[in-house]
């Protein structure tokens, strides 16, 4: 209360000011009274609407003032819904056996939850095509009752259980949700705007994803699957056409050696596959990577020879081009590959002050690269290059990861026909044939561990209604202003 007296205050200081000096600027002169009296005696009337014709402008002012103070304050607060209460649907929340599961306890014990009445239900999971964190609504299905392992069998099979990303739990809190509360078994971290309730960790697999990669020296591509535990064995397979069972690969396609903390596999073509160990089956696919970027200027050109040694994909390669320097310089607009391949533009900054800033370190693993600042070179460079940068042997690394990203961008144009359930991720079939492989993050399989906080934003404020109310005032202010205006004198005798 003390803040919106303090804001109500210096907000009425300028419609103060501007009418002490109206008062100031007032002349009176003095006529006969009788000058004044109306006609039909109705001089009371007059009087009050002289006095509305003065300082209505003010009054107006003093409530926009009134109106801007309290929207400043939070004014109005939003309207609260009912609690939101949210099922971590990750793969760790179903280790066990029916019934006993991390999932099972939580819908049991969100159920007990004095709350639970009028509540909504979510599910916190990934999106298994696109891996982005989805918060579905799922009401319908878990606040109606029934035995929470019969009904997790029946949400599984349409909604996989892969990972969970609490921060997209911010899409329930602008929305003004009175509370929410997330029952998670990975609850490592401190929740902020949100309520956490830890659920049992399940045990630590003895295998878990590691890494896939194309081996470019010797062909092919190489998997790496951690191993914890006693775990011994792995079998590689491929998914079956269509959805049919998963079929073994001779060894001329996937060679397992076993190395040092788990499996090393090497295949023979990209594609989806499936590794089984002794207590965990683990899709995981081997993207056909980069493709040969083209070239277009002399730099552009002799940094596409850098990567010479990728495979020609028929144009899907990014295309790298000089950005044409110079007072209103412009050259062609080079042609773009196949799937529209981005293009890459790049400028050599002429001054040698210009390398103020350093790139991305995730855009170069971590090695330090020398970039012009912003506003160096022409707008439509993506890189502006000091000229310290063309020495540094970490250079092409930039250009490595525009690479690896457009290859995952064209890998990412996908359309699904039907989706199969393989260990514990899925096989999905695609309308051009192609099979894509969804795993679980590597972080469902191992132990939580205290991370960063997690903080949800606040609600959003229902700024329509003063919004509103500012432009009732103003449209008052304007009409009043037409219908006081003095009428013009008409000439005559």
């Amino acid at each position: 209360m003390p803040e919106f007296a303090v804001r109500l205050a210096l907000l009425l200081m300028p419609v103060a000011a501007l009418l002490f000096a109206g008062l100031l600027r007032r002349q009176r002169l003095r006529y006969p009274h009788t000058l004044f009296l109306g006609r039909d005696g109705r001089t009371a009337g007059r009087l009050l609407f002289r006095r509305l014709r003065l300082f209505y402008d003010a009054a107006i002012d003093a409530f926009i003032a009134l109106v801007i103070a309290a929207a400043l304050g939070g004014w109005p607060g939003p309207r609260e819904l009912p609690a939101a209460f949210v099922v971590d649907w990750s793969r760790s929340m179903a280790e066990g056996f029916p019934g006993s599961r991390p999932v099972d306890l939580a819908i049991r014990s969100l159920r007990a939850d004095p709350r639970a009445e009028g509540a909504s239900w979510f599910l916190l999971r990934q999106d298994p095509l696109s891996g982005e964190a989805v918060v579905e609504d799922a009401t319908a299905a878990i606040a109606g009752g029934g035995d929470p392992a019969s009904l997790v069998a029946v949400l599984r099979a349409t909604r996989p259980m892969l990972g969970a990303d609490p921060s997209a739990l911010a899409a329930l809190s602008r929305k003004a949700r009175r509370d929410i509360v997330l029952a998670s078994d990975s609850a490592a971290y401190e929740a902020v705007g949100f309520e956490l309730l830890a659920m049992p960790s399940s045990p630590v697999r003895a295998a878990l994803p590691a890494r896939v990669s194309r081996d470019h020296e010797a062909g092919g591509w190489t998997a790496f699957l951690a191993a914890r535990g006693g775990a011994r064995e792995l079998l590689v397979l491929e998914p079956g056409p269509e959805g049919a069972a998963p079929r073994p690969l001779g060894p001329e396609r996937a060679a397992v050696e076993a190395v040092d903390g788990g499996w090393k596999v090497r295949l023979s073509a990209p594609g989806a596959y499936l590794a089984m160990a002794e207590d965990a089956t683990l899709p995981f696919v081997a993207t056909e990577g980069p493709g040969r970027p083209s070239g277009h200027g002399s730099f552009s050109a002799a940094m596409a020879g850098v990567f010479e040694f990728l495979p020609d994909l028929g144009g899907r390669g990014a295309v790298f081009t000089d950005a044409p320097q110079g007072d209103g310089a412009r050259g062609p607009a080079p042609v773009g590959g196949v799937d529209g391949a981005r293009i890459v533009a790049s400028a050599i900054a002429t001054d040698a002050e210009t390398a103020v800033r350093l790139a991305d370190p995730a855009s170069t693993r971590g090695r330090l690269l020398a970039l012009g600042a912003p506003g160096a070179g022409p707008p439509e460079a993506d890189f502006v290059l000091a000229p310290r940068a063309l020495d540094n042997p970490n250079l092409p690394l930039a250009y490595w990861t525009v690479l690896e990203r457009e290859a995952a961008r064209i890998d990412g144009a996908f359309e699904a026909l039907k989706i199969v359930s393989a260990g514990d991720g899925l096989f999905a079939y695609g309308s051009d044939g192609r099979v894509r492989a969804a795993a679980p993050p590597a972080a469902e399989y191992e132990e939580a561990t205290p991370g960063p906080r997690v903080v949800l934003p606040s609600p959003e404020a229902r700024r329509w209604i003063p919004a509103s109310l500012l432009a009732l005032l103003a449209l008052a202010k304007l009409a009043l202003a037409r219908a006081f205006a003095r009428p013009g004198r008409k000439g005559g005798p």
